[in-house]
């Protein structure tokens, strides 16, 4: 992950952390026990520990992040922090577009009585409108296995060459 954007939401009460890189336009969805800035520090940790430590971090200016705990980790961890002008919540647009898609898909498993995971399993699996790949096969070099019939053939990695 070069650049990625972060932003909270509430669904159906419960609170979550979208984490989304850039390029390969692939989420991460995190529950939150609360919104505290050393509670989503901890999720973007393990995210950072798996995928890399990002250049520049995109969020709104909400108070986990406009904190010095927040700050600080930015600092120790060396990536840069960019926050959206409070009138113009659209310049963390990533984000923002991540959010409005989990809630779909989140509230179609829901209603579907569908594993809100195997949602986002094949999302991440589905080609991008534009686009010849998946997220998953722009971040992982990969397709990844879901519950769809797929060739172990297309399992296997390979170099994507989308043009961004």
């Amino acid at each position: 992950w070069t650049k990625v954007g972060t932003d909270l939401f509430n669904f159906e009460g419960r609170d979550y952390l979208i984490t989304v890189d850039y390029y390969s336009n692939f989420w991460e969805i995190d529950y939150l026990p609360d919104t505290k800035s050393s509670t989503v520090i901890r999720k973007l940790k393990a995210h950072f520990a798996r995928q890399g430590i990002p250049n520049i971090v995109f969020s709104d200016n909400g108070p986990q992040y406009s904190s010095t705990e927040f700050a600080n980790f930015s600092r120790k961890w060396e990536f840069r922090h960019h926050t959206s002008s409070p009138g113009y919540p659209q310049s963390n647009g990533k984000a923002e577009s991540a959010v409005k898609t989990a809630k779909r898909l989140m509230k179609k498993a829901k209603l579907a009585g569908q594993d809100p995971y195997l949602a986002l399993l094949d999302h991440r699996n589905t080609p991008t409108q534009g686009l010849t790949t998946s997220p998953a096969q722009r971040l992982l070099s990969r397709r990844t296995r879901t519950l769809l019939p797929i060739g172990d053939r297309l399992l296997q990695p390979t170099v994507t060459d989308n043009k961004l």
